[in-house]
């Protein structure tokens, strides 16, 4: 019994030593670093200041005037679409053209590369 008693109080302790401290965030803004986006990739997610997003599947970035072209599709604040531009065969619709200095964060997956099997 006296042993139950002194693995629950022990127990109890190391809870509160854990659990009591305070958290603090903080948050660093620093400007984008263009070069670690993946440019072969095939998808970008475009992370905007009013909180919308753009999901790219056809993209580019043009350097001389600042901004990211693309197709795909836009998302608003609570991620209603509200865009969708998308080249078919019968269709060419005129891209999307966003300003950089509009995304706060960008992402794309990592191309995965292909290795040849030797045998």
């Amino acid at each position: 019994m006296n042993r139950i008693l002194f693995i629950s109080a022990y127990f109890l302790i190391l809870l509160l030593l854990c659990g009591c401290g305070a958290t603090q965030v903080v948050r660093v803004q620093t400007e984008a670093r263009e070069e670690l986006v993946n440019r072969r990739s095939k998808y970008l997610k475009l992370y905007m200041n009013d909180g919308s997003l753009y999901i790219l599947n056809s993209w580019q970035i043009d350097d001389f005037q600042k901004k990211v072209s693309g197709t795909g599709m836009h998302y608003d604040i609570k991620r209603n679409l509200t865009g969708v531009r998308f080249t078919t065969l019968d269709t060419a619709l005129r891209p999307f053209e966003i300003n950089k200095k509009d995304i706060v964060l960008a992402e794309t997956k990592p191309v995965k590369e292909q290795h040849r099997q030797f045998g």
